[in-house]
């Protein structure tokens, strides 16, 4: 080529003009024709842009929720560790009377747990899974502080009596209590003070963690849950 054809290409000239493509169903482009020498392309412009992702699924999950996830997999953890060596020593199994005294003791601990969930669901104003942003002081609240977390222990110790092995029982009493125990003194009640400081210090002074009056227990339990109108 001679000294002609290289000034020829070397002006390039650029011509525009909308044209439109489709792309997709939902996705609309508008693509301008650029021409530079004797080649030419197409370079779409998008001009419709994809709603975001729900931000409900980016959201990252809940502490609260990550605790339950972390507290099944110990509980299935003890369950299976503890009859793993009960097969392998072969220990005998305990009396009929007590493994029925863990179903009924489940089947008991059945109805606090679900009156717990429900004054929290009710009462607590939750804004993420299982995380409660008022301070429940009523019906079983004002009997023990931690109704919840204690009926939880009886329950898989119940549990354990029911199955009705030495193993099962001991691992899945000790672990289940050991991790009540441990995280009410070292994350809940820390979490409490610092979420509800001045409310919360009243509050524990005068009802008890773990150990409720009975009579105080009983009342509750004889009368339906009533929720407290503002």
């Amino acid at each position: 080529s001679g000294s002609g054809d290289l000034g020829r290409y070397s002006q390039a000239r650029v011509s525009s003009g909308p044209t439109s493509n489709t792309v997709g169903p939902n996705t609309r482009l508008n693509s301008t024709r650029f021409s530079v020498g004797f080649a030419s392309f197409r370079a779409p412009v998008s001009h419709n842009v994809k709603p975001p992702v729900n931000e409900q699924r980016n959201k990252k999950m809940s502490v609260c929720r990550r605790r339950v996830i972390l507290w099944l997999l110990l509980a299935g953890a003890s369950i299976g560790g503890g009859m793993a060596m009960d097969l392998i020593l072969r220990t005998s199994s305990f009396p009929i009377l007590f493994r029925f005294l863990g179903l009924v003791g489940m089947f008991l601990a059945h109805f606090p747990l679900k009156r717990t969930g429900r004054l929290l669901r009710l009462l607590g104003g939750i804004e993420e899974w299982g995380c409660t942003t008022r301070l429940v002081t009523t019906d079983i609240y004002r009997c023990m502080r931690h109704p919840h977390h204690v009926f939880v222990g009886v329950f898989m110790t119940c549990l354990g009596l029911l199955i009705g092995h030495l193993w099962s029982f001991l691992i899945i009493t000790i672990s289940q209590w050991a991790w009540v125990i441990g995280f009410l003194f070292l994350v809940e009640e820390k979490e409490l003070a610092e979420k509800f400081g001045e409310q919360y210090k009243a509050y524990r002074q005068r009802v008890p963690m773990f150990f409720p009056n009975p009579i105080c227990v009983l009342r509750v339990f004889s009368k339906s849950i009533e929720i407290p109108r503002n």
